[in-house]
């Protein structure tokens, strides 16, 4: 399939975009975020999208969570309503675990100076910090796709090293 690329410039867009990234997703959904803005991720375009997804992969994906946030500042996380609705749905097994967050510490936060959500290491939405709801968003772009993926997890993976002891982690680590 050939690439395709829009830039969106309102929530509403972005809300769309990210609602189609889950559509297109076939195994996980990474999200490098700020704070997991509302009025994009907790649109119906969104949420909807994302039920579906944590749905249709769960026999692919076991016990592994279908949707990583790495977020970097404190937030609402069991009042936002992606939240809510996967929590809504935890007597279907595929719904239990399906999401994991995880807070960026200090030190890593200027490591990037942007914000993504990852499908499948294959399509994107790329913010450059301080211009969301401004994105660029890409579908069948498996070598930038593939950045991204690399960056996500080795922040993930020094994110989790850098949490101490067990309180710690309880509080900066949080699985759905």
């Amino acid at each position: 399939m050939e690439a395709q690329s829009f830039v969106t410039h309102l929530s509403i867009h972005a809300a769309i975009a990210v609602g189609i990234l889950f559509k297109r997703a076939e195994a996980a959904v990474r999200i490098l975020t700020r704070r997991l803005n509302p009025s994009i991720y907790g649109s119906s375009d969104v949420y909807l999208e994302a039920l579906d997804f944590v749905q249709r992969t769960a026999p692919l994906r076991k016990d592994n969570p279908a949707i990583y946030v790495l977020y970097e500042d404190d937030f609402d996380i069991e009042g936002h309503p992606l939240v809510q609705h996967i929590r809504e749905r935890r007597e279907h097994s595929e719904f239990k675990g399906s999401i994991i967050f995880l807070k960026v510490p200090q030190d890593l936060k200027k490591k990037y100076p942007f914000y993504f959500t990852l499908a499948d290491c294959k399509h994107y939405r790329f913010v450059k910090m301080d211009s969301e709801p401004n994105s660029l968003v890409q579908f069948n772009d498996p070598q930038f796709a593939y950045q991204l993926q690399q960056t996500f997890q080795q922040l993930w993976k020094e994110g989790a090293q850098l949490i101490p002891n067990e309180p710690d982690r309880q509080k900066n680590m949080r699985l759905f």
